[in-house]
């Protein structure tokens, strides 16, 4: 059995990051979510969904980058590109289904993707804080 590769253990260690503070924000979502659409399997599924697709994208943008570090510029520049329509398109085949599907809550699938914007600049935020005191 192989070892655990480099790039799968900086994404590991940004999922034990992300993950309870993305699961915190999608409770807080659907609380908020309930006083205006009351209690909704959908918004929860597409929560569920969305913070799944981010968790795969993120995946995907760490392996890309660990990818095109250290290579010829030119096939990176290639590879960095192609990964990049990859992550999108998954994103547009993941949107186009929760527009087909009335199980699914569309705005709900969305959210979750702006987590890891969210999440790093909050942790970035509240250790620079801290290491000033």
């Amino acid at each position: 059995m192989r070892g655990i590769t480099e790039d799968t253990k900086i994404f590991l260690e940004q999922m034990r990051l992300i993950l309870p503070r993305a699961a915190a924000l999608d409770l807080a979502a659907y609380l908020i979510s309930v006083m205006f659409l009351g209690l909704n399997i959908e918004f929860a599924a597409g929560l569920l969904l969305g913070t799944a697709v981010m968790a795969v994208n993120f995946l995907l943008l760490c392996r890309s980058a660990r990818m095109c570090l250290g290579g010829n510029p030119k096939s990176a520049s290639r590879r960095m590109t192609a990964m990049y329509l990859l992550r999108f398109a998954i994103i547009g085949v993941v949107f186009w289904l929760t527009l087909k599907t009335e199980y699914i809550h569309t705005a709900a699938a969305v959210i979750p993707l702006f987590y890891p914007k969210l999440i790093f600049t909050a942790n970035a935020f509240f250790s620079k804080h801290n290491k000033e005191k």
